[in-house]
């Protein structure tokens, strides 16, 4: 139901319209999927162990970006 919130908000329906679209949905929906989807997008950075940050400077997947950091980070 999540989804289908947010794409009825993106196409500009009116919370009270989705409402009555969906009468089984409450106004609390409507702001925990607004929350949820402002969640999705943050930043977020996780520190590793030094011996797990090692075996990453090497994998050629890592982004070259992220293994400078790694390198710079010691």
């Amino acid at each position: 139901m999540v989804s289908v919130i947010l794409d009825n908000i993106a196409a500009g329906v009116d919370g009270n319209e989705l409402l009555a679209s969906y009468p089984s949905s409450k106004p609390e929906d409507i702001n925990a999927s607004l929350a949820y989807a402002a969640e999705l997008p943050r930043e977020r950075t996780i520190s590793l162990p030094l011996e797990l940050s090692a075996r990453f400077k090497t994998d050629e997947n890592l982004p070259i970006e992220a293994a400078k950091t790694l390198q710079e980070a010691g």
